[in-house]
């Protein structure tokens, strides 16, 4: 709509009216007052930081200096397509295995507190040998269906929820939880790659705007959303001024940014083509997150599935084998 010559005030107000999310709508409203009454757009965009990143803040921000508002825009819409598409991949092929534990536990506790404890209960009356197996099955179906166990419940999941919102809230904790993280098998690469594919994808849209490379190197880490990159910041820039080189320091931590990136980036500071070569590292790790994705997929189904069939299977023996050897004796 800018780039049709219509006016901020008024593309914010249309966007506002057809917006379809309401906190979305209410939100436009307020940085339309804001800009009517003289504010820049950038500063209005600074009051929702929850809705407008820090990049997209600083994009704005650089646009209105320049007088390239439009381009600006332009290019931040597509480096949010971009990061959502990576979003949304990694999202999606997480969902499955999380969905798959959920339903096999709600299914496991619905058989622990409606299906076994009957079940037992007939095996006793019927006078039937107890094997080792069963009886482990009595105990827990006792523990889970008596108060006391779901207090213990309860409790071990308040202690998870909280000690993981307590490392979250850490930066030291983010820092040891996503190392471990990304030195699980298949996992972690798959992550690290969506890392640096969106961290890639923001440095495109940061130097084809034209900032500078320390505002840059802060911004892509945050749009990274990984704590290691965030963490390294500081070196980054403390290399920098010393007069060391982006690539330099990259190759120097491989742990962190694997050795293609860095020669990757190296290849672009000595072509002085940086905006494209980071178009192209993007796609490089666009690329490898879809091959990573594609093989942890078809690794968690037979995972997932085996686990269900131990559960079950342990399950089922542990109820038949008494009834078994109770109908041996009378044969």
């Amino acid at each position: 709509m800018l780039g049709s010559g219509v006016q901020l005030a008024q593309t914010l107000d249309t966007l506002a009216q057809f917006s379809e999310d309401p906190k979305m709508r209410e939100v436009l409203h307020d940085i339309h007052e804001m800009i009517s009454s003289g504010r820049p757009l950038s500063n209005a965009m600074s009051f929702y930081p929850r809705v407008f990143s820090s990049v997209a803040i600083s994009m704005v921000k650089l646009g209105e200096e320049t007088g390239q508002i439009v381009d600006s825009l332009g290019k931040l819409a597509t480096w949010m397509e971009r990061d959502q598409d990576v979003r949304k991949r990694v999202k999606a092929a997480l969902i499955y295995p999380a969905f798959s534990l959920g339903l096999t536990f709600l299914m496991t506790l619905g058989l622990f507190l409606f299906v076994i404890p009957e079940f037992l209960d007939m095996l006793v009356q019927m006078g039937a040998e107890i094997p080792p197996t069963t009886r482990f099955l009595v105990l827990l179906t006792d523990f889970l269906t008596s108060p006391v166990g779901w207090a213990v419940m309860l409790m071990s999941l308040a202690f998870v929820w909280y000690s993981m919102k307590a490392i979250l809230d850490s930066e030291q904790g983010r820092l040891v939880l996503f190392r471990i993280i990304y030195d699980i098998p298949v996992l972690g690469p798959t992550l690290l790659s969506a890392a640096l594919a969106r961290y890639a994808a923001a440095a495109e849209s940061m130097f084809a705007c034209g900032v500078d490379i320390f505002t840059a190197t802060r911004l892509c880490a945050l749009a990274s959303g990984s704590p290691l990159l965030l963490h390294d910041v500081k070196s980054v820039h403390q290399s920098l001024q010393e007069g060391d080189s982006l690539s330099s320091h990259m190759q120097r931590r491989p742990n962190i940014y694997p050795g293609c990136f860095g020669q990757f980036v190296l290849a672009g500071e000595e072509s002085a083509q940086m905006e494209p070569m980071f178009r192209n590292i993007h796609q490089f790790y666009d690329e490898e997150v879809s091959h990573r994705l594609k093989s942890l997929t078809s690794m968690i189904e037979p995972i997932m599935m085996s686990l269900i069939a131990v559960i079950v299977g342990f399950i089922v023996v542990s109820l038949l084998l008494p009834l078994h050897n109770f109908i041996s004796q009378i044969g």
